[in-house]
């Protein structure tokens, strides 16, 4: 039997921050191996967020995931600075015209 994925303390905060702020948010923690924690959207943008507490790191094999995943991948320590970089990757997709919406 698989164990349950450990999260980090922040995670909590983190996806209540981001669903105040308008974003429709998918817990994936439960996925374990390399996948963030959070799938986050917003008027049809979308970027995965991995929850951190104080200076951690993500682990090899989610950094490597980061790496080649070809949208966002925002690692953030606390509540505002993911609803921050998360709308600053929004933002930046708006204007590249990356995304459509």
């Amino acid at each position: 039997m698989r164990r349950a994925a450990k999260v980090d303390d922040t995670h909590a905060a983190i996806r209540d921050a981001l669903r105040a702020a308008g974003c429709s948010v998918f817990d994936a923690s439960r996925l374990g191996d390399s996948f963030p924690d959070l799938v986050c959207a917003y008027r049809g943008y979308c970027a995965l967020i991995e929850a951190k507490t104080g200076k951690r790191k993500p682990n090899p094999r989610k950094d490597r995931f980061a790496r080649e995943w070809q949208g966002a991948v925002i690692v953030a320590n606390s509540p505002e600075l993911a609803v921050s970089e998360f709308f600053k990757a929004w933002a930046t997709s708006c204007i590249n015209g990356a995304w459509r919406g």
